[in-house]
């Protein structure tokens, strides 16, 4: 591959490295195949891109307890191809697991941040399409209700968007006591343009948005001068953070 890819006029080898592989204990790294590729990579000539992805398999098992839950309580096990009923999906606003990527992002910092071999680097916390919904079948699984969702869109509500309980009560209609009783809405059948399900929608965009800051800001910290930062994926979702952070 090395030597088709520098044959054809290539220059940079993009080298995609899955979390599982790279942390395969708690905050233990193994860097074999990345410094195997990079071997290649000196030998015909050609610098080197990274890119770590997650999802579906290649969610470190310890961080698995972290999964998505859809709407009727089921666990997220992947959708696609052979994956397709056990693969893994942590929830955005999984403590843990946002931790343990974030020691990643450092962990290859420190050792390629001022390497000649790697031009740029890419960290994706997240498959777009299965964060917001999946479908299997006719089945659509809508995500994500996990406690910690759940206990950050009351935040949302709360500290994003000010609502008082009193407030949001009435403009739900509804008759919460305590903020511990709002959840996030089910969905219905037919179209729904409740002001709680629009907030909801709100709040699964911001989700994402947070994850990408959190994945700016934590290579950001390890990469001041940004050196290296770049985006692979959809920059709609992202594109003022983009200019924010120099990406």
């Amino acid at each position: 591959v090395f030597d088709t890819l520098k044959a054809n006029g290539g220059t940079v080898a993009h080298l995609v490295c899955w979390w599982s592989y790279l942390e395969p204990k708690p905050f233990q790294y193994d860097f074999d195949d990345i410094e195997y590729a990079l071997e290649q990579c000196r030998r015909v000539g050609l610098k080197a891109s990274i890119s770590v992805w997650m999802g579906d398999h290649n969610i470190p098992v310890f961080c698995r307890d972290e999964n998505m839950i859809d709407q009727d309580g089921r666990q997220f096990l992947g959708s696609r191809g052979t994956n397709a009923g056990t693969g893994f999906h942590p929830s955005l606003w999984g403590p843990k697991s946002r931790k343990h990527f974030a020691g990643v992002i450092r962990a290859i910092g420190e050792r390629y941040l001022n390497s000649p071999d790697v031009v740029s680097w890419a960290f994706l916390y997240q498959h777009i399409e299965v964060t917001i919904h999946d479908r299997v079948g006719k089945q659509i699984h809508l995500y994500d209700y996990s406690p910690w969702a759940e206990e950050n869109f009351r935040r949302y509500l709360r500290e994003v968007r000010g609502y008082s309980l009193a407030e949001l009560n009435r403009r739900y209609g509804t008759g919460f006591a305590d903020w511990s009783e709002v959840g996030q809405p089910k969905p219905k059948v037919g179209i729904d343009v409740s002001p709680r399900w629009n907030d909801f929608q709100d709040f699964r965009i911001y989700s994402i948005r947070d994850i990408f800051e959190f994945v700016f800001r934590t290579v950001k910290e390890m990469d001041p001068d940004r050196k290296k930062m770049q985006f692979t994926f959809n920059p709609i979702f992202a594109e003022d953070l983009c200019v924010k952070y120099g990406v």
